[in-house]
């Protein structure tokens, strides 16, 4: 059973979204090499929503207690201490498409709607 994690990242400054964004381009499969797949979606000038998959439960939890401690061991080099979460979910992924070519610079609208909030329209360019 396959699992997705979202969370939704606010930043203080565009500068430093920025920056998370390209750590993430750069490092993210180093951080997390069990995830199958590691999206940034650009929700504000300052917010960015994760998306991370996982092959199975305990090896998202696994990797939700490994970043947890070297969180917490890193103290203020943490990425965790550098953004302020404003809602997370995980679920099973009952659904997945996905075509095998590479994209270039095109966009896509994608809509967030969780409980209590509004729909979020987020425009997302993938290169």
């Amino acid at each position: 059973m396959r699992i997705a994690r979202i969370r939704s990242l606010e930043f203080e400054s565009k500068a430093l979204a920025d920056e998370y964004e390209i750590d993430v381009k750069g490092n993210g499969q180093d951080w997390v090499p069990e995830a199958e797949q590691i999206m940034v979606v650009r929700t504000a000038i300052t917010s960015i929503i994760l998306l991370l998959t996982f092959e199975s439960q305990k090896i998202a939890d696994e990797v939700t207690k490994r970043l947890g401690l070297w969180a917490d061991e890193n103290g203020p080099d943490s990425w965790s201490n550098r953004y302020t979460d404003n809602f997370a979910l995980e679920g099973l992924i009952t659904a997945h498409h996905s075509q095998t070519k590479t994209y270039v610079k095109h966009t896509f609208f994608l809509a967030v709607v969780s409980v209590g909030m509004s729909p979020i329209n987020v425009q997302l360019n993938l290169t």
